[in-house]
This record gives structure tokens, sequence and C-alpha cells, in this order.
């Protein structure tokens, strides 16, 4: 417990975070537990990491990234040319990392199949996985493998620009900001983050998703690398079932009343109770709402009407 501030400076000045300290106490927690009672001679009384709690990272990300859009990533690919915007649109369709996309042979990709494979040594979980190609990006494949030549299967299939100057180049010819105004930065793992964020928003089912992202944990795959602002959530709502059926201006299926008073409004709602035969749920729900308004209608004309 004494060690932990240091340990956190520590990894600070480094250039590290707070998630090796979050690691390293994950796993010393059980072996400090397991000595607890037992008699040997590494025998403890209590566990010294029982009160270390976790350390909240939510909101204190050194670098937020952010997806990009469908249109953001045309015009980046466009910037690109035949080299770059090949590299880019692998890393959207695939969520390829950028050491990954550099490993890659032609032996790696079996265009007949449209599938990828990561070798295990290259890959950050180091399990070889054969992710699927988008069938735009198979044909682009296709072209650059007709483009080069058709090159050896040991030949590296893209060239990935080794620093970093090249992808700035390109987001400024695209018209795409570094950092926008909340703070959020744009670089090369964004591509990343907009693959998950597509899978998203075409309601990809999560664990899907992770597979496709080869995460090991479906929490990653939906708190870390989907952009929430970038979710169609209005869309998605307009897409729930209607009470009343069809897209109705009026949320009551009836027009706005051009009189009112006692008499106008029980008119109406004699209406609308001859009109109960059709037995439907909608229209239940739309008299419902309609003898509401009657009544609201009746409240302000009640000793006022005149007498005859």
């Amino acid at each position: 417990m004494r060690r932990q501030p240091a340990f956190r400076g520590r990894k600070r000045a480094d250039g590290g975070g707070i998630a090796p300290f979050r690691e390293a106490r994950r796993t010393s927690r059980p072996r400090w537990q397991w000595r607890v009672g037992r008699q040997t001679p590494w025998q403890v009384r209590g566990n010294p990491l029982a009160s270390v709690g976790k350390v909240e990272t939510r909101g204190r990300e050194v670098r937020r990234r952010r997806s990009f859009s469908h249109d953001e990533f045309l015009r980046l690919v466009a910037a690109g040319g035949e080299v770059r915007g090949v590299v880019y649109t692998v890393a959207h369709y695939t969520g390829l990392r950028r050491s990954e996309i550099a490993s890659l042979r032609w032996a790696d990709f079996d265009l007949a199949a449209g599938t990828v494979t990561i070798r295990a040594e290259h890959a950050k979980n180091r399990i070889s996985q054969p992710p699927p190609l988008h069938r735009d990006l198979r044909e682009m494949l296709l072209r650059r493998f007709e483009v080069c030549g058709r090159p050896s299967a040991s030949a590296a299939a893209l060239e990935v620009p080794p620093r970093l100057r090249a992808f700035d180049r390109d987001l400024k010819a695209a018209g795409i900001v570094k950092h926008d105004d909340l703070g959020q930065v744009a670089d090369f793992h964004c591509l990343r983050h907009s693959c998950a964020t597509r899978l998203a928003s075409e309601n990809v089912p999560l664990p899907v998703a992770m597979r496709i992202m080869r995460h090991s944990d479906p929490k990653l795959t939906a708190r870390h690398y989907v952009d929430q602002a970038a979710l169609p959530l209005v869309e998605s709502i307009a897409k729930m079932p209607g009470m009343f059926g069809g897209n109705q201006h009026s949320p009551i299926h009836s027009p706005v009343l051009p009189f009112s008073g006692h008499s106008g409004s029980q008119s109406v709602a004699s209406d609308r109770v001859e009109s109960s035969s059709q037995g439907t749920l909608n229209e239940s729900i739309s008299r419902l709402f309609s003898r509401f308004v009657a009544m609201g209608r009746m409240a302000p004309a009640v000793g006022i009407e005149p007498t005859t």
C-alpha cells in the first residue's frame, strides 16, 4: 500500500498510465490472499491489498480518440492515393492495428474466400485469426495485386508508412482536423474505432463485433472502441413501432378541432365511441387519447354556456 503512490508516479513519469498499476493490483491481490491464514513461512495476518480499490480511468484518458464518419473516411482514402488509401481501407473494414497491417504478406490473403489471416506472432492476443474481408476491400486488394505485377506470396502486401507524418498530411488534405473542439484526437488507430462504431451502427450483435475486433471482452468493444456520439440514436428511436400506425403528425390521429365548448366536445366524443367497432389496439389507444382531449376541452366550458 505504501508503494502505490510511488508506483503510479514512476509510471506516469515514464510516460505510462495507470493501466500497469491496475494490472499489478489484479495479479498481486490473489497471491496475498492465498497467504492469509496458511501455516507457511509466508503466512500473513491480512491481505495488505484488500483496501486498495480500483482506479477510475473514465474521463482521465490521456488520448481520447474518435471515429471517422463515412464521408471523412472516403475523403481520407482519396487523400491517401493508391498506396496509403488501401491501407486505410484495410484498417477501416477489418479493424486491424497498424503493426498487424504492416506484417501482412500476400500469402496471408485468401482473396478467393475473402479472408485475411493474422499470424499469431504478429497478433496482439497471440492468436491466429482469419477475419473476413468486405467485398469492396476484396476488389481493391485484387486491383492492388495486379498493379504490383502479381508479386510473390512472401512479399509485403501493403506499404504502411513508418511514421504518422504522412497520415497527418492526408488528414489535412481531406479537411479533417487533428484535434476537435471536444479534445478528441484523430490518429491512425481511430480507423479501428471507426470499424467498431460502424458495426454498432448497423446493429451487429456485440458477440459478433467482438470477434471481428478480436477482443477477449465485449466490454472493451462496447465501452472503449464504439464512439457513443456517432451512434444513430435518433434513427434508432424512429425505428421503434408506433402506437397509432403510420407517420401521423397528430399524436391522437385526429385533426385539431376548430371549435370548443361542451356540446362540441360531446359530439367529438360520441363520434369516437361510434368508431369503436374497428377493434384494433391502435384505434383503441387513439380513442382513449381523444376522450382525454374532449374532457380537457369540456372543463373550461362548464358554467359559461349560454342558456336557452
